[in-house]
């Protein structure tokens, strides 16, 4: 009996960590993550990002902030990036080559967008 309840908790345990380990990743699962980073001294009032395959509006985004905006490509893609700051000016970022897993930082500054690039596959 006592051997039945060990492999009975055993098995709750290991579905669970499935479970929530599925649940916690699908989300972004087969996305590139790109991280928005607010350098800039003044809000981002909306940010769009576009690839191959469509674009993501991804909102605002206060000083010093930052924020993971996942795309959802099919193989090889590409993307670039547009932010609005409050004050009225328009900033754009080329951006890159990109894949699904591929994480990617874009760090919009008063000026530029800053493009680092960093591959987890």
């Amino acid at each position: 009996m006592k051997l039945l309840k060990g492999m009975l908790l055993i098995f709750i345990g290991f579905t669970s960590g499935v479970f929530c380990s599925y649940w916690y990743l699908w989300p972004l699962g087969d996305a590139v993550r790109v991280r928005v980073i607010n350098s800039s001294g003044v809000d981002i009032s909306s940010m769009v990002l576009s690839h191959e395959d469509g674009s993501v509006s991804a909102g605002s985004l206060s000083d010093g902030e930052q924020k993971v905006v996942p795309i959802y490509v099919i193989g090889e893609s590409s993307y670039s990036i547009s932010v609005t700051l409050e004050n009225g000016v328009t900033l754009k970022g080329i951006g890159g080559y990109v894949e699904p897993g591929y994480r990617v930082n874009e760090i919009v500054k008063a000026e530029e967008i800053k493009h680092d690039y960093k591959s987890f596959y």
